[in-house]
């Protein structure tokens, strides 16, 4: 006699359901996860700017004994600065308030992607401020 069941083979839909359940489980751990580094990448990456742009304010106070609000003169192109690029940050500076140039510089690097921070930083500290509104 023959065992119908015998050339049966494969897996049974309560094995293919536990292995689903269990990748379902593991991506729903995995994306916030990967969500969150993804968003601290483009923060890094604004806050390198910021750092660059400010060893170049310093250059430049060197050389004329006044920072400047022009980051051309720095070679700096906002430009560059899209989503499509990867960029995701843009930057500007501003006097500090109350004081002029020749005292003080105020970078901001302004977020293109919704929900990342503002980040600004002056000439007198190494120290990188977020914030949710521009300063």
């Amino acid at each position: 006699m023959i065992n119908r069941f015998a050339a049966a083979a494969g897996f049974t839909l309560i094995e293919i359901l536990t292995v689903l359940a269990i990748a379902l489980l593991l991506v729903g751990i995995g994306y916030p996860s990967y969500l969150s580094m993804i968003a601290n990448k483009r923060q890094l990456q604004g806050e390198s700017l910021l750092h660059s742009l400010r060893q170049k304010q310093v250059q430049y106070f060197g050389l004329n004994l006044v920072y400047t609000d022009d980051l051309r003169l720095l070679d700096y192109s906002d430009q560059q600065s899209s989503l499509e690029n990867k960029v995701f940050y843009q930057a500007r500076a501003q006097t500090c308030a109350g004081q002029s140039l020749q005292a003080c510089v105020v970078l901001v690097a302004t977020p293109l992607f919704e929900g990342d921070p503002y980040l600004w930083t002056t000439n007198s500290t190494d120290r990188i401020t977020t914030s949710t509104n521009p300063p």
